[in-house]
């Protein structure tokens, strides 16, 4: 079935920034587009600067690498340690239930060139990562999950991950939640707030935009190439 895991490219004027990086390889041929749709829309790889990760699920983390190599030679990854430090943990994927050893092992794989290449920067909760965009803690979905907030001139927008999964749904009704929650009513937590810091016309109407990770209307916002999913 197809699907989108859906990745982000904000231009600071300064630097290039990648906010997630799909699921490459890890989840299927149907996705891992997102070199295509990156050269389409103008730029290469070796251009991104860094690359922020609202958690480390295969989905999110998957596009960083090809095999062993960095698919991204040039940019900073930068993830919040509790995610770092769950995800790339042998102990915890020893631990999990065997259902959820891939998560460990997709995050480990692609980390790991940029681990080698000393080219991962972690973070601790609510964090200014450069300038115009910030990290904002949202444990739940995952220990360490964050959203990413990019302003400038008066303008905002919320990059949400997968602190809301299907907006028709969770947006009415935060207290919702999915299987893949590591803190179910954390994560119901984490959506009452950063609602209360949007307006509710905010997907459609006000100066701050909601972009969460698979909503493809959303999506069709950027100017990106529909073809394909990121």
């Amino acid at each position: 079935m197809e699907n989108s895991d859906n990745a982000y490219l904000v231009n600071t004027g300064q630097k290039l920034v990648l906010i997630d990086a799909g699921s490459g390889k890890l989840l299927g041929p149907l996705r891992g587009q997102l070199r295509a749709n990156l050269i389409a829309a103008g730029y290469r790889p070796e251009q991104v600067d860094e690359i922020y990760l609202t958690h480390l699920h295969p989905d999110h983390v998957g596009g960083l690498a090809d095999g062993d190599t960095m698919a991204f030679p040039n940019a900073i990854v930068r993830v919040d340690k509790k995610d770092a430090d769950y995800w790339l943990s042998k102990e915890n994927m020893d631990k999990a239930p065997e259902q959820s050893k891939r998560f460990f092992v997709g995050a480990m794989a692609s980390l790991d060139p940029y681990i080698k290449a000393g080219r991962v920067k972690l973070f601790q909760g609510n964090t200014d990562l450069v300038h115009g965009v910030s990290a904002v803690a949202s444990p739940g979905h995952t220990p360490g999950h964050s959203f990413f907030v990019a302003e400038s001139k008066g303008q905002k927008i919320v990059f949400w991950g997968d602190l809301i999964h299907v907006l028709a749904v969770q947006f009415n009704a935060p207290s919702v939640g999915i299987a893949f929650d590591s803190d179910v009513g954390g994560a119901a937590s984490q959506r009452l707030v950063a609602l209360s810091l949007t307006p509710r016309r905010a997907a459609t109407s006000s100066p701050e935009r909601i972009f969460p990770s698979r909503e493809r209307a959303v999506c069709a916002r950027l100017a990106v190439p529909s073809s394909g999913s990121l």
